[in-house]
């Protein structure tokens, strides 16, 4: 005599299937995209670098320190990613309450919003110097123009 149960899935088991797989193949990238222009109008994405790696002149003295806000910016999205909110998404996908496509974009606006974050707290980065301040008239680090704040974007890569 055989034992044991059956269980009927109705087809459930390939639709999660599918919707996982749909969800794993999803790549974004976020941060200061190549060709984003500053509010002057140069090219932000060597400033957004400048900045967040630090710079120094020929004889090795440091001339602009780094601040760097994307590596800030990852670790608290890799936070986030851990998350009952991430989870949330996931499992929202999973059910087929909404898409792939839809967790993309919101899993890729929150990472923006938590990378605007990163570059507003000016209390992770070393103070501008005496001269920087009393040129720029603040004492706030990468927020100048607030060119790098409106140029965090995502985008999906295919």
């Amino acid at each position: 005599m055989k034992g044991g149960a059956k269980f009927n899935t109705m087809g459930f088991d390939r639709v999660i299937r599918r919707n996982i797989t749909a969800l794993a193949g999803i790549k974004l990238k976020v941060g200061i995209q190549k060709g984003a222009t500053a509010t002057g109008g140069g090219l932000i994405a060597p400033y957004a670098a400048n900045n967040n790696f630090g710079t120094k002149t020929k004889s090795g003295v440091q001339k602009i320190p780094a601040r760097p806000f994307m590596t800030y910016s990852a670790d608290r999205i890799a936070d986030w990613m851990e998350s009952a909110a991430f989870y949330e998404v996931v499992n929202d996908v999973i059910t087929g309450k909404i898409t792939a496509d839809m967790a993309a974009t919101r899993i890729g606006m929150r990472a923006v919003d938590i990378t605007r974050r990163t570059i507003r707290d000016s209390a992770l980065y070393k103070p501008n110097a005496a001269m920087t301040i009393k040129r720029k008239g603040h004492t706030r680090q990468l927020q100048d123009s607030m060119s790098m704040f409106r140029n965090v974007k995502f985008v999906r890569v295919m």
